[in-house]
């Protein structure tokens, strides 16, 4: 590919990102474009302002992660051990979401150990 010079770098680059061969390696996400598209695809739930995540190859033991307000927690799926605050008022939701749905957290920890793709979980109503 030749280059023309245009009066500087910026011009250079913009030649650059519109050759079709570059376009792959211009387009590499960075870790903060894939960390907000790997949060998207892990939302299993969302209810009240609370966003509820799991992971791929995450570490043991089996937990989600609970978003709310600027804060983050992690949710042991055994006893609902909690790593982290939340307000007492969203801490007591995500601990009844939990309860109701136990059975279907395990499975998708274990979907998530399988890099298989995660179930929806029905929100609190």
């Amino acid at each position: 590919m030749k280059r023309r010079a245009l009066g500087g770098r910026k011009h250079s680059v913009e030649l650059y990102r519109s050759h079709p061969e570059s376009q792959a390696s211009y387009d590499r996400r960075t870790t903060a474009e894939r960390q907000i598209q790997s949060e998207a695809v892990s939302e299993i739930s969302r209810f009240f302002g609370i966003v509820i995540a799991m992971y791929h190859r995450e570490h043991e033991p089996a937990h989600f992660h609970a978003r709310y307000g600027g804060k983050k927690v992690t949710v042991r799926i055994a006893d609902a051990y909690i790593h982290g605050t939340l307000p007492p008022r969203v801490e007591a939701l995500v601990v009844k979401w939990w309860n109701l749905h136990r059975e279907e957290l395990a499975e998708n920890w274990q979907l998530a150990k399988e890099l298989k793709e995660l179930k929806p979980i029905q929100p609190l109503e």
